[in-house]
């Protein structure tokens, strides 16, 4: 597993949060977290912080079903991120969010916003999240063509919104040995085509996360940049 978060070639900080770890009890297996916060000032730093923080320690305390127990962490990083933006100079602030738990023989996701969750299986490959923005709404009903760009950066769900926040779940995701995942925000999906990465996703390399990531700054790197890449072994 390896992961690597920079600010990008443009932005003076870096607004994403990343987070791989296992569960020091040994019951919740492996989570992986990525989330780009949004803000003025220093705010998405400390709102994509929040929330990362806040589901690592919300689901592995949890002592319901790793899925259910995901879903919850979430909806308690979104009230973390609330509380925290009731300040002036933080007003407003939210982040995207996705995590991966990858247990025994299955995996789960939880996601909010259009940061990314990719699946490489023997050749076959597949992103697992959609986007909550403004732009793939209007992909999905044909509205827009997926070249176009016009209100991608407009998320219609973020953490740090509504007590009523949707999160998207995908339950129990069977796990074969060799599967390939890889979480990152947009300042890395939004610069390196989906063969590309599926490519990097295939190299028996250690460095590939990292070439992902310097990749997408050789492009101008206007967005801060985030991956983890993990893979699944017997």
């Amino acid at each position: 597993m390896t992961l690597r978060s920079e600010p990008g070639r443009v932005r003076p900080g870096n607004q994403d949060a990343v987070y791989s770890g296992v569960d020091p009890a040994g019951k919740r297996g492996c989570l992986l977290v990525v989330a780009d916060g949004m803000g003025g000032e220093n705010a998405g730093e400390v709102a994509s912080r929040i929330a990362v923080d806040s589901v690592v320690s919300a689901y592995f305390n949890s002592s319901e079903p790793p899925c259910t127990a995901l879903r919850a962490a979430f909806l308690e990083a979104n009230r973390s991120v609330l509380r925290a933006s009731q300040t002036p100079e933080k007003s407003r602030m939210g982040t995207t969010c996705s995590a991966l738990a990858l247990l025994d023989d299955y995996a789960c996701i939880a996601h909010v916003g259009d940061s990314r969750i990719y699946r490489l299986r023997r050749g076959c490959f597949e992103r697992l999240t959609r986007a909550h923005s403004l732009w793939a709404e209007q992909v999905e009903r044909g509205v827009l063509s997926p070249a176009a760009r016009a209100g991608q950066n407009v998320l219609t769900r973020v953490i740090g919104g509504p007590d009523d926040l949707e999160v998207d779940i995908v339950d129990r995701i069977d796990l074969r040995d060799g599967d390939r995942f890889l979480l990152c925000s947009d300042g890395l999906w939004g610069l390196v085509t989906d063969p590309e990465i599926a490519a990097y996703m295939q190299a028996e390399d250690e460095e590939s996360c990292g070439r992902l990531v310097c990749l997408a700054n050789e492009r101008g790197g206007p967005d801060n940049v985030s991956a983890i890449l993990a893979r699944v072994s017997e």
